[in-house]
């Protein structure tokens, strides 16, 4: 992985800063990231009245999995240390395309399921999940400008 310095900013910087992290053209990762939302689509879709912690729960086993074939490795703590960044960013852009995406039928699972924007996803992750699940949300918050 490569240093961090110029941290992203906004999601538009960030579909900069993330290709050259994880050492591909930005255009093979938008490709995954539509991918990865259609397959959390469907995964959400699959669960009759999915609870906030389940949508986090698939996300974060979706952003692993692609990271993790990327070649970046989390299983320590010296790996979520390295690469925990990477990933935060990672579930930020997916939930940002997602809520953009979101009109009509399409991500209607996850729409049902609260992700309408990306402060009501937030939101609703705050009140279900652990401390220690919530941290990635609220750093990435923290990236972004807000509390």
């Amino acid at each position: 992985m490569k240093d961090n310095t110029d941290l992203p900013r906004s999601i538009e910087a960030n579909l900069r800063w993330l290709p050259r992290q994880l050492g591909i053209k930005k255009q093979i990762l938008e490709a995954d990231i539509r991918d990865m939302a259609w397959v959390w689509e469907e995964a959400v879709g699959e669960i009759c009245q999915p609870s906030p912690r389940a949508v986090f729960s698939i996300l974060r086993v979706g952003t692993r999995s692609y990271l993790r074939g990327r070649g970046l490795r989390m299983g320590n703590w010296q790996g979520w240390e390295q690469h925990g960044l990477t990933e935060s960013w990672l579930m930020m852009c997916l939930i940002s395309y997602v809520v953009k995406e979101s009109s009509g039928h399409t991500f209607r699972a996850l729409r049902q399921a609260g992700l309408t924007s990306i402060e009501a996803f937030v939101e609703s992750m705050r009140r279900h999940l652990k401390a220690k699940e919530f941290d990635i949300l609220v750093e990435v918050r923290q990236m972004l400008g807000g509390d």
